[in-house]
């Protein structure tokens, strides 16, 4: 990481210019300190508008890893037959085919990521990191090694193909021209990479695809031939086309679909999506047979929800229910274990049954292995409960969210859908930053009047 892109501009809503280039020493560059080592280089600069973007590369974290890097060869599975990492996916098996890109150990594979983190509760500023995990480490050191490609810091929203362009240029060029580097003292390996697939929520997936919001028309995805397609013809006559207002950065990826390789995570789409929007259906409905939100029902769900001892393993302890709206996806994902207890006394016994069935499909999906019978009777399960949403709350509630169940189990067989695991541990590792660095960085892009 030992060269940076520094780019500036008075407005995050124009292109991004490149002044120039300023190398750092290797150490300032280890997390955590990247935030705060931006900040000596654009401590300086005091216009108001101020903001700017970071760019990151290296291959040095790869000589540190190597040996960890030929796991999938020496993985031991639970069950040779069942789903328990991305290296079963379908997508990944097709690029290890005699002859293809990942036949060779030393050719990689990577998950990128990006979604806005308010710096401070007392501005608007915030900031758009790009992470990014090489797939070939063990899992627990995808998690340590977790690579800061670029960040966006602002008081606006980035043009995401403007802060992802550098990124898709970068790994465009690490595919064409590779890395030598030695695995040992003694050898020495050429390596190539590309990127498989990306997590993002539903807005930032919208931004980054170049495509309409979650709530407007056309807004799922197709097949890459149709995208494209449709991208090409924006590009011509400037008319949206079936949802997609342009060209997305990410048609420059080599070898990477779409479609395919912009998964579904749980984190969104089902904790901090679905979860939560079922449980506001049932306690805002006021007159609704299942309305569970006056204060004599909150206090015996309270009742039953704080008396859970839940493990050591599980981070988060209950909350009361009153407090949902400040609920994280963790503390979503809790609650859809919970729920069915804490609602049984509460409300009619097909209203409890019916969240019971998401509960057991995200069961099944957070397991370690799965089998195909599994992802079968996971797919039956989100798909009855998708049916009976719309029959018990209407069709005015079946969001984009509800629609994306009918997706999961593809993305599962696809990429292995275990990449939830790396948006939390990406979003905890914004907010893992002081409060002095925050401040710290909010100074250095943004002075107050």
């Amino acid at each position: 990481m030992r060269l940076m892109e520094n780019i500036f501009s008075c407005s995050p809503s124009r292109k991004y210019a490149l002044p120039g280039r300023t190398l750092l020493q290797e150490e300032q560059l280890l997390w955590p300190d990247l935030y705060a080592c931006a900040l000596r280089i654009f401590s300086g600069r005091q216009h108001r508008t101020l903001c700017f973007f970071v760019l990151s590369w290296c291959d040095r974290p790869i000589q540190r890893v190597s040996t960890a890097l030929k796991y999938r060869f020496r993985q031991e599975k639970r069950n040779d037959e069942a789903f328990e990492d991305i290296y079963d996916g379908l997508e990944y098996q097709r690029l290890c085919l005699p002859g293809k890109f990942l036949e060779e150990w030393f050719n990689f594979s990577m998950t990128f990521n990006t979604d806005g983190c308010q710096i401070l509760k007392s501005t608007k500023t915030s900031a758009w990191p790009v992470y990014a995990q090489i797939n070939e480490l063990l899992p627990h050191m995808r998690k340590k090694y977790v690579l800061l490609a670029a960040v966006y810091v602002g008081d606006k929203h980035p043009k995401m193909n403007n802060l992802l362009r550098s990124f898709t240029l970068q790994m465009k060029e690490l595919f064409t021209n590779r890395i030598t580097w030695n695995p040992t003292p003694t050898s020495e390996v050429t390596s190539r990479f590309v990127v498989l697939a990306s997590t993002l929520d539903a807005p930032a997936r919208a931004a980054v695809l170049r495509m309409k919001q979650y709530n407007g028309y056309f807004s799922c995805l197709r097949t890459d031939k149709k995208l494209k397609a449709a991208m090409k013809f924006v590009t011509k006559t400037l008319e949206i086309r079936n949802g997609v207002k342009g060209y997305s950065s990410l048609t420059a990826l080599s070898l990477f679909s779409i479609t395919k390789g912009v998964i579904v995570e749980t984190m969104h789409s089902v904790f901090l999506g679905t979860v939560k929007l079922h449980t506001t259906i049932l306690i805002k409905s006021t007159g609704a047979p299942y309305y569970i939100g006056n204060q004599e029902t909150l206090d015996v769900i309270n009742e039953t929800l704080l008396s859970i001892k839940p493990p050591s393993r599980r981070s988060r302890k209950p909350r009361k229910i009153q407090s949902y709206a400040q609920w994280k996806a963790l503390d979503w994902c809790n609650w859809l274990d919970y729920a069915s207890i804490c609602l049984s006394s509460v409300l009619d016994i097909k209203y409890v049954n019916h969240l019971s069935l998401l509960s057991k499909a995200i069961h099944y999906l957070n397991s370690d292995s799965l089998i195909l019978a599994e992802l079968n009777r996971t797919d039956t399960l989100l798909k009855e409960y998708a049916q009976l949403l719309e029959e018990y709350f209407g069709e005015v509630k079946m969001s984009s969210n509800i629609h994306s169940l009918s997706h999961v189990i593809e993305y599962e067989t696809s990429t292995v859908e275990l990449h939830n695991k790396f948006v939390v541990q990406k979003e905890n590792k914004a907010r893992s930053l002081s409060a002095e660095e925050n401040q710290a960085l909010f100074d250095a892009g943004y002075t107050p009047e």
